[in-house]
């Protein structure tokens, strides 16, 4: 079976995102994203987790990262 890693990009993190959510906002988001989880079923080995604080790496040198992958 074929496997592929599926990045998701946005301007901001889902901590930034959850972070001015209602209660109610926040539980509609991951009610959303458990259904679509669902439907994929087995196909889906793992749902991942979201990423944050990431880093960018040229030789030595260790910056914060521009980039827009969050999970």
């Amino acid at each position: 079976m074929k496997k592929f890693l599926v990045l998701y990009h946005a301007p901001v993190s889902a901590r930034e995102q959850m972070a001015g959510a209602t209660p109610e906002q926040a539980k509609a988001g991951m009610d959303a994203w458990m259904t679509w989880a669902k439907k994929a079923g087995n196909a889906i080995v793992d749902l991942g987790s979201p990423l944050g604080n990431g880093r960018g790496l040229k030789g030595a040198s260790v910056s914060n990262s521009s980039a827009t992958v969050v999970g």
